[in-house]
C-alpha cells in the first residue's frame, strides 16, 4: 500500500467489453474504485463511516434513496472493517450506488476503498442487491492490509461466467 498514491481513482466508462456500455435503462454506465488513506480519521471505524455518510448528505448533487447501511466485516487477512452502502439520485437524472470499505491497519492508518456505479435514474443495476453491486462489493472486499496481495479467490468466482 505504501506505493499507492492517495485518492487513486480506477474508473471505467462502460465499454461493452469488461463493463456494459449501458445499464438496464439504456443510460451510460460508469463504474469506479478509489483508494484513499484517511489521515485525519478519528474514532472507531463506525465513527469514520458515519462521518463519510454525513459528508455525502451535504453534497447538493445527491438525494438519498434510502438510509445508508453500515455492516461490520472482516477482511481475508483478519483485519476488522466496516462496509457502507448508500444509494442516491444524482443530479436529478442519474442513480448512484456508493460502496465504501473502511479499515484500519496495525500501523493505525485508516484506509477507505470506495466503489461506485452510476447509471440511469431508474437503473436496477445501480441498486443494492443487484448482481453488479455484488460484483463490485467483491472487489472492495479483496483489500488486504497485510502483505500478500489481494484475496483473489472471491474475485475469480465473481468473474466466472462473465
Amino acid at each position: 500500500m505504501d506505493g499507492l498514491r492517495p485518492n487513486m481513482l480506477v474508473f471505467r466508462q462502460g465499454d461493452g467489453i469488461g463493463i456494459p456500455a449501458t445499464d438496464d435503462t439504456g443510460a451510460p454506465l460508469q463504474a469506479g474504485l478509489v483508494l484513499e488513506q484517511l489521515p485525519t480519521a478519528k474514532g472507531s471505524l463506525r465513527d469514520v463511516a458515519n462521518d463519510v455518510i454525513a459528508g455525502a448528505a451535504k453534497d447538493p448533487r445527491l438525494s438519498p434513496l434510502a438510509k445508508p447501511t453500515i455492516e461490520s466485516v472482516k477482511l481475508a487477512d483478519g483485519t476488522d472493517a466496516v462496509f457502507v452502502m448508500a444509494a442516491f439520485n444524482k443530479e436529478g437524472s442519474r442513480r448512484s450506488l456508493q460502496l465504501k470499505l473502511i479499515a484500519r491497519g496495525a500501523d493505525a492508518r485508516t484506509w477507505m476503498v470506495s466503489g461506485f456505479l452510476v447509471g440511469g435514474k431508474g437503473s436496477r443495476w445501480c441498486a443494492p442487491g443487484s448482481d453488479l453491486a455484488s460484483w463490485l462489493r467483491v472487489h472492495l472486499m479483496s483489500l488486504r492490509l497485510t502483505p500478500g496481495g489481494v484475496d483473489e479467490k472471491p474475485l475469480r468466482a465473481a468473474y466466472r461466467g462473465k
